[in-house]
């Protein structure tokens, strides 16, 4: 059980790393080429690839990096760290707890949807709140999809048209959330089910009014498990 879980994570790290690479890869080849050359690459009428350079954050939090004599960017990822590190242990408490309550209820597996999922979101949340922040000093988008041309944006490169402005993190975030809520839905379908099985349901219940002793016998049946 800890060697498959352990290549399972394996695995998510290895996914996530490539994905950080191949951002971070697209971002260099826009940089380079596009702004370099000041050109602007039209796919169709409305959709452009351009670099737009949001640093939004980093200009706001200037004053307070100069004041303390420290380099804006490391301030940047200061900030987005405390803030993950919540989110991250809020969501790890919920996965552990659920974890605890339906381990042993044959719950849906689908590792495909669940593995792709987290790999595509951290590594969008990974490249937006600290590789981009460090290396480019914000969020260095350009695929821009403009429905009204007359209306621009500027940053330190050129006027863009301005409308939706993303990038490939933002594609990996929007596409990982949409596994996410699909592997959601079908556990809510799966619990609803199970709900209806008396015995299910009795423990379920149990579980959720007894957290400690739930714990403890969770611990106790894995270690048995391994000994077996």
């Amino acid at each position: 059980m800890k060697k498959l879980m352990s290549n399972k994570v394996i695995q998510v790290i290895f996914i996530i790393l490539i994905l950080i690479v191949l951002d971070q890869g697209l971002k260099l080849i826009v940089h380079n080429t596009v702004a370099s050359n000041d050109k602007l690459f039209t796919i169709s009428n409305t959709i452009h690839i351009h670099p737009y350079l949001n640093d939004e954050d980093a200009q706001s939090m200037l004053p307070v990096a100069e004041s303390k004599n420290m380099d804006v960017r490391v301030l940047l990822v200061l900030n987005s760290l405390w803030k993950d590190t919540i989110v991250l242990l809020i969501g790890l408490f919920i996965c552990g707890w659920v974890w605890v309550i339906f381990w042993d209820l044959n719950m849906p597996k689908n590792p495909l949807l669940l593995q792709w999922g987290l790999s595509l979101v951290f590594s969008g949340v990974i490249c937006s709140n600290y590789v981009d922040e460090y290396f480019w000093g914000g969020s260095l988008d350009y695929i821009c999809i403009a429905f009204d041309k007359q209306v621009s944006i500027s940053d330190h490169y050129h006027t863009v048209p301005k409308h939706i402005i993303f990038d490939a993190k933002d594609i990996f975030i929007w596409i990982g959330l949409a596994l996410l809520i699909v592997y959601v839905f079908k556990f809510l379908i799966w619990a609803v089910k199970i709900d209806k099985d008396k015995e299910a349901s009795q423990k379920i219940s149990y579980r959720v009014f007894h957290p400690i002793k739930a714990i403890k016998e969770f611990i106790l049946k894995n270690k048995l498990q391994e000994k077996i």
